[in-house]
């Protein structure tokens, strides 16, 4: 059983879990590196291997708080860390 949740992916092993993010890319067609020109597709970037369910849970919430890219306090930091968190949890109950 594969666990999806937003772009990624929780997937089982024998002794934990697997994280992995579902990406946007672009193919490099006649483009540079910088600039491809492509078409774009998706790609699974692998991001922890045989870890804790909880560890995985707080590596989300950490990528969902980091794409926010702003300056904070750390009490608004705690807050937000719990929304995440509570949105996620809401999902697994």
């Amino acid at each position: 059983m594969i666990i999806q949740h937003e772009e990624f992916k929780i997937i089982p092993q024998d002794y934990g879990w697997d994280l992995v993010q579902i990406v946007k890319s672009r193919k490099l067609g006649d483009g540079t590196l910088q600039k491809p020109t492509g078409e774009e597709y998706e790609k699974e970037v692998e991001l922890a291997y045989n870890v804790s369910l909880e560890y995985i849970i707080g590596k989300i919430i950490h990528l969902q708080l980091k794409k926010q890219n702003s300056t904070v306090n750390l009490s608004n930091f705690i807050e937000e860390y719990k929304r995440e968190k509570a949105k996620i949890s809401s999902v697994l109950s």
